[in-house]
Formats: structure tokens, sequence, C-alpha cells
């Protein structure tokens, strides 16, 4: 077995509106990912998918919608999108997409 994988974001801060539970914060993400697997046949039972040709997928995420502070610790609820991209998108462009929660917490 053989893989990379690129995780890239940039946060572009709180550039709208804040207030006392709504502070949001954008942030552009692109994922790719390559890989491989020797002796495929040796894993039955469960569907296995490489990604020789490449998997890519690009989103917006938006952190902080709802926002708290509470004993020095900061919590942040949030939503993302992303979609997928290259030779493992489906033909549909609905099920490419996906909705994720995005929840964080940092002191």
């Amino acid at each position: 077995m053989s893989y990379s994988a690129v995780f890239i974001a940039h946060d572009f801060g709180q550039l709208l509106f804040k207030s006392k539970y709504v502070k949001p914060q954008f942030t552009l993400i692109a994922n790719g990912g390559w890989g491989t697997l020797n002796n495929k046949s040796q894993h039955t039972g469960v569907p296995i998918k490489t990604m020789e040709k490449g998997y890519y997928e690009g989103g917006l995420r938006i952190s902080h919608l709802f926002a708290m502070e509470s004993m020095g610790m900061k919590q942040g609820l949030g939503i993302g999108t992303f979609y997928r991209m290259g030779a493992y998108a489906s033909a549909k462009a609905a099920d490419n997409l996906v909705f994720k929660l995005d929840y964080k917490i940092s002191f």
C-alpha cells in the first residue's frame, strides 16, 4: 500500500460582522489524494476503493456561526460544503456535493 495526500486551507478570519454569539470565519479548502493497494484480493468482505487516478475535492467552511466563550474555553459551531471533482466524480452533480458540521474548541 502506498498513498499520498495534500490538505490546503486558507482561513480569511472574521471579515464580516461580529457580535457576542455570531463570529463567522470563512475558510477555502482544497484536498487531494493518490494511492494504490497491493493484494486487493486479500481484503474480502469490505468494498475497497483506491485512488490511482487521484481524488480531489474543494470547499468552503464557515466556522463560528454560533460561538460561545466560558471558563477560558472558546467553542464554535459552523457548517461546510465540499464538492468532489476529477476522475472519481459522479455524473450527477448532486452526488458530488456534501455538507458537514464544524465544531471547534480552543483553550
